[in-house]
């Protein structure tokens, strides 16, 4: 059942007036998903390249998912590190983003 919310964020990077870049969430998107827990096989292959995906969330359609690369789940903003398609559903495994959970 697709019972919960999942946001998705376009990534914008810019530059500021000193040229540092500056990335930028944007365009918004709420879904609805289901989220499921990481495999063991998963969590094991991505722990040997130092990964740490902390969960998957399903889409109902995979026509939901325009290649957006940050998602917002229950307040916590993660990266999606890896997309797989099954069926019509379409699943993304998030990671934690590196550093702090700031946007």
């Amino acid at each position: 059942m697709y019972n919960d919310i999942v946001t998705l964020y376009r990534l914008d990077i810019s530059q500021d007036e000193n040229g540092n870049e500056v990335a930028t969430l944007i365009d918004p998107q709420e879904l609805f998903c289901k989220a499921k827990s990481i495999g063991m096989k998963e969590f094991y292959a991505a722990a040997t390249t130092d990964m740490m995906p902390e969960l998957t969330v399903v889409l109902s359609d995979e026509y939901d998912y325009d290649n957006q690369k940050i998602a917002e789940y229950r307040g916590v903003f993660y990266d999606i590190s890896r997309t797989y398609v099954n069926g019509h559903e379409v699943e993304l495994t998030l990671m934690k983003r590196l550093g702090t959970n700031e946007r």
